[in-house]
């Protein structure tokens, strides 16, 4: 967490913040991102009236092995529930 705020301090990008978007797994590498910790920074800088978005890009790990987080509602761009 420390390095995130680090790298948002240092880019001046902290107080205009609106979404934190993150590739899991990781295209080349396939290192998997901690979905919990960057819940936490997009919680920690939403203010009155703005909320940071969590954007999570996972196109390469499919919905079979991802299991659904309890920090926030989930909506695929890509996979549409039918009605």
């Amino acid at each position: 967490m420390e390095e995130i705020e680090t790298v948002l301090a240092k880019s001046g990008m902290a107080d205009d913040l609106a979404m934190v978007y993150i590739e899991t797994p990781a295209n080349p590498t396939n290192e998997l991102a901690d979905i919990e910790l960057c819940a936490e920074v997009a919680r920690g800088h939403s203010k009155t009236g703005r909320k940071v978005i969590l954007a999570v890009d996972n196109t390469f790990l499919g919905p079979l092995c991802n299991t659904r987080s309890n920090t926030a509602p989930i909506w695929s761009s890509t996979r549409q529930r039918s009605t």
